[in-house]
């Protein structure tokens, strides 16, 4: 299942020159998923592969790494407009969070309704917004990924809490039109 997800990241996009990161499975009772790193190096993803949603947790952790890893620059007094996202106590260690070529993609999710009705500080904050709407933007390219993201849609009873952060499809066009004017940018996608 988390090999699904890499193939289907290495079809849809690039990535340039990151390290590779290990990937682990889990049985923790207290996640599906994590991202473990130091704050300049990702050290590996961890993924529990009986959740319900392993394909679309292997997604959202890669979405943390390449937030971490993939557009990080040196934030020496960088902030980005955060207003309405929940603060971190170390800004700066996600590019979501300050680098400029995520201001359109903040400005999108910040417009959202899914993002108005998160009441979770925990799903306010700017990482894992990014994490959820990355793995999400993925899921659109793959049958598999998107029967996982079905069941985890807030109308669904028993969504996962990591999931309520899930977009309708209508609310989360603007925001996957940011993210793929962010690779092209980034030059992942042509």
């Amino acid at each position: 299942m988390v090999r699904h997800t890499l193939n289907l990241i290495d079809r849809t996009h690039d990535d340039g020159n990151l390290n590779k990161i290990s990937v682990i499975t889990t049985t923790s009772p207290n996640a599906v998923g994590s991202y473990y790193s130091t704050d300049t190096e990702g050290q590996y993803i961890a993924v529990k592969p009986k959740s319900h949603h392993p394909r679309m947790t292997m997604a959202h952790e890669v979405g943390h790494f390449l937030d971490h890893r993939g557009f990080h620059v040196p934030t020496t007094g960088l902030t980005g407009d955060l207003k309405d996202f929940t603060p971190r106590e170390d800004v700066g260690k996600f590019a979501s969070e300050y680098h400029a070529d995520f201001q359109e993609w903040r400005d999108a999710v910040r417009a959202s309704q899914g993002f108005k009705d998160l009441t979770s500080p925990y799903h306010r904050k700017c990482h894992e917004c990014w994490a959820r709407s990355y793995a999400q933007w993925l899921a659109r390219k793959d049958l598999q990924l998107t029967s996982e993201l079905q069941k985890m849609r807030p109308d669904w009873v028993g969504v996962d809490q990591q999931w309520r952060g899930v977009w309708r499809d209508d609310d989360f066009a603007p925001i996957a039109d940011a993210i793929e004017k962010l690779f092209k940018k980034k030059g992942w996608l042509p």
